[in-house]
């Protein structure tokens, strides 16, 4: 077997361990951001339980979507990930008062991470498989190569060691990149949440299902729903109480803007379609703005109306005062009037 051929198929072997290595590297923060997405939805139920047992409302758990709800002790809420048999276990303790207080037991999986788990199994196997390989090819060139002279042997193999630091170079430049843009995206992503959950308007993102999958914490002060209820509900059963903002919303083809009046408050909402179905709605109550200005138009229209009549006050009295002193002296001299 040529010598040339075997190079080709360990730089081919090398490129598919790259991308194999890639792939495992992204498959597993697939794999850790589903587990977050777990653990978030896990502490968001479990609040909303809380807020229920506190509120002396019935604190069901209808999906069964904890293993188990313990009572215990009171003191700090806490999280904490074990390993129970082949899966990890969720355990998050939530206060309830000063001495009590509950455990939430949730294990750790989903369709979603038997898959990522799957995946990693065939990558990891893969990756070894060409690594063995590589090295048994790099085995036998080397055998090939010692039997060249010393001199056609750095020859022959310079281009190829040229080429793997080249290629381990990109591949360090590649990665660098990576986690420079995963770094910057994860910034940007918390600039953004940060902005969203501090300003004091109410901001609703819809998909293109309709279902809401952004509900700030003014539009949960604004609309009395937190986000647990919202979270992928439609937009017509969140704002049941005021009918006509969704149906602005969600009749909006483009960027519009409007004032609505419903169940007796006022908004100001913008819409701006997002993508091909996606709708972001910015909602402003401007029920209490719009009372003061009637109440202001109403004083200064009682103010001018306090000044008209105190002019014409003025003039009747000015008028009156001439007639009294025409009065006083056609009475004093009658003569004169005949």
């Amino acid at each position: 077997m040529k010598k040339s051929f075997i190079a080709l198929i360990v730089i081919i072997q090398v490129l598919a361990l790259f991308v194999f290595v890639n792939m495992y590297s992204l498959v597993k923060n697939l794999e850790k951001s589903e587990i977050a997405n777990i653990i978030a939805t896990s502490e968001a139920r479990a609040e909303l339980y809380i807020l229920k047992n506190r509120s002396q409302q019935p604190a069901l758990d209808p999906a069964g979507y904890f293993d188990q709800i313990l009572p215990g002790t009171g003191g700090e809420d806490s999280q904490q990930i074990i390993q129970s048999g082949k899966d990890q276990q969720l355990l998050l303790k939530k206060r309830l008062n000063a001495n009590s207080g509950l455990l939430f037991k949730k294990s750790i999986r989903s369709v979603q991470l038997g898959t990522f788990h799957s995946l990693k199994k065939i990558l990891a196997g893969l990756i070894i498989f060409l690594g063995v390989f590589i090295i048994a090819c790099g085995i036998y060139l080397a055998f090939q190569l010692r039997r060249k002279d010393t001199a056609k042997i750095a020859d022959s193999i310079s281009p190829f060691q040229d080429y793997l630091l080249e290629m381990k170079k990109s591949e360090l430049e590649l990665k660098s990149l990576v986690a420079e843009q995963s770094e910057s995206s994860s910034k940007i992503e918390k600039l953004n949440k940060s902005i969203i959950n501090t300003i004091h308007l109410a901001v609703i993102f819809t998909d293109a299902a309709g279902k809401i999958e952004l509900f700030n914490p003014a539009a949960q002060r604004c609309f009395g729903r937190s986000f647990a209820a919202a979270k992928n509900n439609s937009l017509n059963d969140v704002l049941r109480d005021y009918p006509e903002l969704p149906a602005f919303i969600n009749a909006a083809g483009k960027k519009d803007s409007a004032e609505i009046e419903s169940a007796g408050r006022l908004f100001v909402a913008d819409v701006v379609p997002v993508g091909a179905s996606g709708r972001l709605a910015v909602i402003r109550d401007v029920s209490k703005e719009r009372k003061k200005e009637k109440i202001q138009r109403l004083n200064a229209n009682q103010m001018m109306l306090g000044e008209m009549a105190a002019s014409l006050a003025h003039e009747i009295r000015n008028s009156l005062g001439v007639i009294l002193g025409y009065s006083k002296a056609i009475l004093a001299e009658p003569e004169k009037t005949g």
